[in-house]
């Protein structure tokens, strides 16, 4: 399945919700997973950071990848976000998996693996590539002068379907986001996380800024 630029053409709600009327099995696992996120749950809970593979499938239904997800969790948010946060602060740690983001999407744009003509098709190739590597299905919520200003993750792959723990997490792929649109806009871009999985919400969502 693929979707384009602005992936018009997807909905999470819309598939969660037609998914959920096709089976009724699925449909509990939904509610018991929006019920239990209506509560904070404690952060330095391996588990809560991880997800099971019933909440993966509800978080991505169509990227899934469960076993693949809870590994790339281990590493990014137990390996990096909690023993970089013990070394060197929260912040900082949070900050170094940005860069680490901001490096890989710098380098697609310079490497030529992300190109387009002009903006609007740079813009599809840029959706189609991250969701390509299973990241998540991103799309363009806002186009503000001359370059997005608010891009919307679904099915991320650092939070799709975890535990509400009070927290953003997907610095990492802010990072790709500004790294990649900084290259080709050709300015300092900035992404801020106002929505994620990780806060209580059903999507991910970043705010741009240009330095």
């Amino acid at each position: 399945m693929q979707y384009g630029g602005n992936n018009m053409e997807y909905n999470y709600q819309e598939i969660i919700k037609d998914r959920m009327e096709k089976d009724p099995e699925f449909a509990q696992k939904v509610k018991n997973l929006r019920e239990k996120r209506k509560m904070i749950e404690n952060k330095d809970h391996a588990l809560n950071l991880l997800g099971n593979v019933d909440d993966i499938n509800i978080g991505r239904p169509t990227l899934r990848g469960n076993e693949l997800v809870i590994n790339f969790r281990i590493l990014r948010l137990i390996g990096l976000k909690w023993n970089l946060a013990s070394l060197l602060g929260e912040k900082a740690g949070d900050g170094i998996v940005y860069s680490i983001g901001v490096k890989l999407g710098r380098s697609l744009v310079s490497g030529n693996v992300i190109k387009g003509k002009d903006s609007k098709e740079f813009i599809t190739n840029f959706a189609a590539l991250i969701m390509n590597m299973k990241i998540g299905v991103s799309s363009i919520v806002e186009w503000k002068k001359d370059f997005p200003n608010i891009v919307k993750v679904d099915e991320c792959v650092s939070c799709g379907g975890m535990s509400n723990i009070g927290e953003m997490l997907c610095h990492y792929e802010g990072g790709i986001i500004a790294g990649t649109f900084s290259e080709y806009f050709k300015g300092l871009i900035v992404a801020n996380e106002v929505l994620c999985w990780g806060h209580g919400d059903e999507t991910c969502q970043f705010e741009l800024h240009a330095k």
